[in-house]
Order: C-alpha cells, then sequence, then structure tokens
C-alpha cells in the first residue's frame, strides 16, 4: 500500500461527514469579480518547452473585488449525500460528476452507496448567469445512477461483499470507482474522464488507491467506457493506466497547442507536491507515449517526474487571457497559484 493517497485520513473524515450529514445539498457558485494592480514580482518559473533561463515577466497582483452569487445546483431528492464534484461541457450539455453517492431509496442492485454520481442539463437551457435544469439519468428503480461503469468483475465482487445480501466476508469490502478530471476532446468529439480505483474494506479510513486511468465517453446517450490498457499495466485490473505504486495523473488537465497536459494528485510523505505529464490526446491510453516534466525537460520515464510546486486536493489549472498566466486553484482555504508556463514554481497570491 502506498505510505500516502490522495484521499487523506482528513479528506476522508470530510468525505465520509459530508456525505452523511447533507440532506437535499445545495452547492454555491459565485462569480468572481478580479481587479488588477501592477507591482509585484513573481519567481522565475519553468517553461513547459523552455527557450532559456530567464526571470518571469511581472504580473498583475489579483485582488477580489466583489462575488456575486448565481443561485445554487440542488440536489435531487433521491440523494441523501454526495461529495468531489467534476464539471465539463460534453455534447451540449453541462456534465457534474460527483464521488461517493447515498441515495434515498435502493437502486435495482439494492444498494443505498454508489461511489459516483452525476447530473446534467441542457447547454441551451441555462443561462450563464444561473445553474438550472439539472437532472439525473435513473435506473429501473427510478434511482440515479453512476457515469463510470463497474467492470462485471467489479460488480460480482461488491454484490457478493454488499451489506444485507453478503455471502462472502468481509462483508461491506467494495471496489469504488472515484473520479477526477474530465477534459473535452474537440478533435475526436469525446471527454476524457480520470478516476481512481479504490479497494475499501469495513473500517473507518480502511481503503487505498490500486492505481487510477482514463475513461473515454464518446456518445452522451450511452455509457464511457473504461479500455483495457496495451501492454497491461495492472494484472488484476487491465483498464487502469497507472499503478499504485508510482504517481498517478488526473486532478486537473487542459489540452494546449494539441497535447494533453496532466497534473498528478498532489501527494507526498511531506507537502503535497504536484507533478506534470503531458501525451498526445489520441495517444492517451498509450502509456509509452506520455512524457513527465523532469527540472528543466521532459523524460518518458515517470520515475523522473518532478514536484513543480505545493498545491492540494480538488485543483483546477487553466490559463487565465487577462492575466497571460496558467492559474492553480486548489482546496486549501481557497489557495490560487500562478505562474507564466505550465510547468513552474509561481508564487501563491490568494490563500
Amino acid at each position: 500500500m502506498r505510505p500516502a493517497n490522495r484521499y487523506s485520513p482528513s479528506r476522508a473524515a470530510r468525505r465520509q461527514f459530508r456525505a452523511r450529514s447533507l440532506t437535499r445539498a445545495a452547492i454555491s457558485f459565485v462569480v468572481l469579480t478580479l481587479a488588477a494592480v501592477s507591482g509585484i514580482s513573481y519567481r522565475s518559473a519553468i517553461s513547459a518547452n523552455p527557450p532559456s533561463r530567464r526571470p518571469a515577466p511581472s504580473a498583475p497582483e489579483l485582488i477580489i473585488a466583489s462575488a456575486t452569487d448565481i443561485g445554487t445546483l440542488e440536489t435531487s431528492p433521491k440523494i441523501r449525500g454526495r461529495d468531489g464534484a467534476y464539471s465539463a461541457l460534453f455534447d451540449g450539455h453541462y456534465i457534474w460528476l460527483y464521488g461517493d453517492t447515498f441515495l434515498e431509496h435502493k437502486n435495482e442492485k439494492g444498494r443505498l452507496l454508489i461511489s459516483n454520481s452525476w447530473s446534467f442539463a441542457d447547454e441551451r437551457s441555462s443561462a450563464p448567469t444561473r445553474f438550472a435544469g439539472f437532472r439525473e439519468r435513473l435506473d429501473k428503480s427510478a434511482q440515479p445512477t453512476m457515469l463510470l461503469p463497474e467492470t462485471s468483475e467489479e460488480t460480482v465482487y461488491n454484490d457478493s461483499h454488499d451489506g444485507e445480501k453478503c455471502r462472502v466476508k468481509p462483508c461491506g469490502a467494495r471496489f469504488a470507482l472515484w473520479p477526477g478530471a474530465m477534459v473535452p476532446d474537440p478533435d475526436r468529439h469525446r471527454l476524457l474522464m480520470f478516476y481512481s480505483l479504490i479497494a475499501a474494506q469495513p473500517g473507518d479510513f480502511n481503503f487505498h488507491s490500486l492505481g487510477n486511468s482514463v475513461a473515454i465517453w464518446n456518445d452522451f446517450s450511452a455509457k464511457p467506457l473504461r479500455p483495457h490498457i496495451s501492454p497491461i499495466v495492472v494484472a488484476a485490473h487491465p483498464e487502469l493506466l497507472f499503478d499504485q505504486h508510482e504517481t498517478n495523473f488526473g486532478s486537473s488537465a487542459f489540452i494546449a497547442q494539441g497535447m494533453l497536459y496532466v497534473y498528478s494528485y498532489c501527494e507526498g510523505p511531506s507537502g503535497k507536491p504536484c507533478r506534470l505529464a503531458r501525451v498526445d490526446p489520441a495517444r492517451v491510453l498509450d502509456r509509452s507515449a506520455w512524457s513527465y516534466w523532469s527540472v528543466n525537460r521532459w523524460s518518458p520515464n515517470i520515475a523522473d517526474a518532478s514536484p513543480i510546486f505545493t498545491g492540494n486536493d480538488i485543483m483546477n489549472v487553466s490559463f487565465n487571457p487577462f492575466l497571460g498566466r496558467y492559474v492553480a486553484i486548489y482546496s486549501q482555504e481557497l489557495s490560487q497559484r500562478d505562474g507564466p508556463h505550465r510547468a513552474g514554481t509561481g508564487r501563491t497570491v490568494v490563500g
């Protein structure tokens, strides 16, 4: 078992508390208006394609000038509570994907707990200043469904260890599919969906990651696919792209200049160092096509991946045209870090 996991006990405690205590939960959204003033100098950063070693240019300091509440995303009355949240626009639909989800009533498999769930709304029916019209796709028992599908082996395992109908001990053991970043891949008309496969046993915080991978969603009317990786990386779970003993990637991702850039889950024995990888999105399931930022170059060896900054869970990295910089926002009392390049130290400017 890896000594550090992105789902640390403190993170897991929050997950457990929120999932069990939130009833009819609503997520509030705000629009932040940023005022920029010049005069702050930033530490030098390393370019993802470094032309030379030189100090990074000065950038404006960010100040939150105002915040406007634009409404709530109401939780379905069929859902008791759920945690984690990643979103993307796919095939004309706003998609919100969550982790562990407690249902009010048993689904068609007799479960009250599913390891991921989702909501969606049509792009044309949701005004940019509000979130409305979200709904769930339901199963034969009229209960919300998982988006990331279990394999037949995972379903058999989960059913045989499940609560009231447990046939194999330890009762309550399960495989869970916890979501990561979702990235539209418009050139191939699909959505790339990072996820982790979790092995959970009875007891508090008794779980660990078996590795992570990428699901491919080609058709909104169908389920995403979890293809086998060739050559196989994890023999017992051939869908996994990275195993539990190496850095896992998928906390945040985006496509720029034809390449998919993917940030690791920020974890380590000390702090939460984040690493960066890239791959041609057409070859995202080919491990030999991946390379990893290593101090000042791209390396084909994952063991060479070096930390580029210290972040935290549930991170988003994107390019901000106004600032002309890449901005990382993560869950550390709303911390923000920016830098002129995809791989760089930058500076925490809000926290």
